[in-house]
């Protein structure tokens, strides 16, 4: 019964293991491809005004106003920044969000292209993965109480099965 249960908790164990490593993985991709989009959206409202034969300099009111909104509309980001074609910044902005010095730190950055596919620029976001820890810990949390429930009942019910079975050898042994 003890080797049947040990068994079954490594199991769960390896099973709760096995589950939160895909969870942390699919839920990085999220975010990932979440702060893609907003970089893909910020690119798109950008090659607008490059697309009309502005270059980044002259539209620069109109992408610090783009910029400003959108990482006011989302905690996560860091930074929000928009170079030119030789690299040198046109727009930067920063969020006051404070980071704790073991925080991870994502970065998506897409090309910025005129109406003739040239690489007029390039707009990059940082932003910080750590909430996305809190949910991670509480996933955790949760397989780890439930795995616990799990194999107590397994533990409990192997006892009974083994209880049952082996009850009637001492009587035959005797007989």
């Amino acid at each position: 019964a003890l080797v049947v249960s040990f068994t079954l908790t490594l199991a769960l164990a390896a099973a709760v293991g096995l589950t939160l490593t895909k969870f942390s993985r699919a839920l990085t991709e999220a975010v990932d491809a979440r702060y893609l989009i907003h970089a893909a959206d910020l690119r798109s409202s950008i090659e607008t005004g490059i697309n009309l034969g502005l270059s980044l300099e002259e539209i620069s009111a109109n992408v610090e106003a783009i910029v400003t909104s959108r990482i006011a509309v989302d905690a996560g980001i860091l930074s929000i920044s928009v170079t030119d074609a030789g690299g040198e910044s046109v727009f930067s902005i920063s969020s006051a969000t404070q980071l704790s010095d073991d925080a991870k730190v994502g970065l998506q950055s897409l090309d910025l292209l005129n109406s003739f596919d040239e690489v007029a620029g390039r707009v990059a976001i940082r932003y910080t993965v750590e909430g996305n820890q809190a949910t991670i810990v509480a996933a955790a949390r949760s397989l780890g109480f439930d795995a616990a429930i799990l194999a107590a009942l397994a533990a409990a019910l192997v006892f009974l099965t083994c209880l049952v079975v082996l009850t009637p050898i001492p009587r035959r042994l005797r007989a």
